[in-house]
């Protein structure tokens, strides 16, 4: 019998690859399901803060807020590839969510690891954006 996903070896005998590999595929540990859902839990307990500390109005606007910047993208038609190091399609977002200071391995390796965007022209994706 497995204790949390673990064989006691000492009670029951070696497993045979047979039997190991009975486990069901669907099937997570606690840690792996917490850790999977680590950002939406720290949102909430950072919202409830200040519920707590300045009333209701202020989780609302920021909630609305993050809203309002992930629908309306400044810049629609630029990729990953195409931003400098460390840049990003949605910075207002980053600003609003904490993560603007962290820095990931798509942040440095582009899209796909192509680098920096060599002549990124702003001008040009705006008139794409605005048809003009």
């Amino acid at each position: 019998m497995a204790i949390n996903g673990v064989h006691d070896s000492l009670r029951h005998g070696l497993v045979s690859s047979t039997s190991a590999s009975s486990v069901q595929p669907g099937s997570t540990h606690a840690l792996q399901a917490r850790l999977e859902q680590w950002g939406e839990t720290q949102e909430k307990l950072k919202l409830g803060m200040q519920r707590g500390a300045f009333g209701l109005g202020l989780p609302l606007r920021v909630m609305m807020e993050k809203k309002i910047v992930m629908e309306d993208s400044h810049f629609p038609f630029l990729t990953a590839s195409q931003l400098p190091i460390g840049g990003s399609t949605n910075i207002a977002y980053e600003i609003l969510s904490g993560t603007d200071e962290m820095i990931d391995a798509q942040d440095f390796m582009g899209g796909g690891g192509n680098g920096p965007a060599a002549g990124l022209d702003i001008h040009a994706a705006m008139e794409r954006k605005h048809r003009m």
